[in-house]
């Protein structure tokens, strides 16, 4: 059994021809689940997740190249690693784009607390 602990929204974009990126303390986390949802795309565009143990050096472990209206769900269980980084490139153009992420704690003593979100450094 596990307990929804976030669930929010940490890109609401439109047409962003930017770097962008955010990172994620979850070290009460055991279940993330990322919903990339995007509704226009000009070009090719790129949408990393990143890990790190340490919150500065961080490795690729999902990517997703942004080319067209989709709709792309990451799930990422167990979470070892205790920083994780969405990590938004601009290629040729730019995308409208929502990502969404839904934080699980399997633990029986749940402290119920939420991931921290920063904004990343680009």
């Amino acid at each position: 059994m596990s307990r929804i602990i976030d669930e929010r929204v940490l890109f609401n974009e439109v047409n962003l021809a930017v770097e962008k990126s955010v990172i994620m303390d979850m070290s009460e986390i055991d279940f993330l689940s990322v919903a990339i949802n995007i509704t226009a795309c000009t070009g090719s565009n790129v949408l990393d997740l990143l890990e790190s143990l340490d919150g500065i050096n961080f490795v690729p472990v999902a990517s997703k190249i942004m080319t067209e209206p989709s709709l792309t769900i990451w799930h990422v269980y167990p979470v070892f690693s205790r920083y994780k980084k969405l990590h938004y490139v601009p290629g040729t153009g730019g995308a409208t784009f929502t990502v969404q992420i839904n934080a699980r704690d399997t633990g029986i003593q749940s402290s119920g607390k939420t991931p921290d979100i920063t904004p990343g450094v680009n």
